[in-house]
């Protein structure tokens, strides 16, 4: 027995298909460009933080990526809401930066092999470790936190 589909019907499932097939092509390039990639820099666990009224204390010795350098890692602060990156560039020396991108507030990770802080949506901005856009389309500068490193804790001021 066949079953006959009107104009109408091959139509409208035309166009459904058409619809499925344009979601799933655009899902394939949006991934493949990176705009669907996840923030790759680990997280600092919030008990190596202690949060104080002006600053943040990190126990550095606590946190595996912070002890070597060149790594990175990033906290979210509880009170004020900002994402912030902890980078460790040199002996001795540590950078905290925001850890938003000042296009449209999307994350960045640190990538330690160009020294870069670089947006996780698309990759099209980046940022040297003085916070300044190496690239855009962002334009302004991320906020650069000054730091003080003594006896194994690593301070930073909000």
């Amino acid at each position: 027995m066949k079953k006959s589909v009107s104009r109408r019907g091959f139509l409208d499932r035309a166009v459904s298909l058409g619809a499925v097939g344009l979601t799933a092509a655009g899902l394939c390039v949006c991934m493949a460009s990176g705009c669907l990639k996840k923030d790759q820099t680990p997280a600092i666990p919030a008990k190596w933080l202690e949060i104080k009224e002006d600053r943040v204390v990190i126990y550095v010795a606590k946190v595996k990526p912070l002890r070597v350098v060149g790594g990175a890692a990033k906290f979210d602060h509880p009170k004020n809401r900002q994402r912030i990156i902890v980078v460790h560039p040199a002996t001795g020396s540590f950078l905290a930066l925001s850890g938003l991108c000042t296009h449209r507030g999307r994350p960045l990770e640190y990538q330690q092999s160009s020294r870069q802080l670089r947006c996780i949506n698309f990759g099209h901005s980046r940022f040297g470790l003085d916070g300044v856009p190496i690239q855009g389309p962002a334009k302004r500068s991320l906020t650069v936190y000054r730091t003080l490193y003594l006896g194994g804790k690593l301070e930073v001021f909000i």
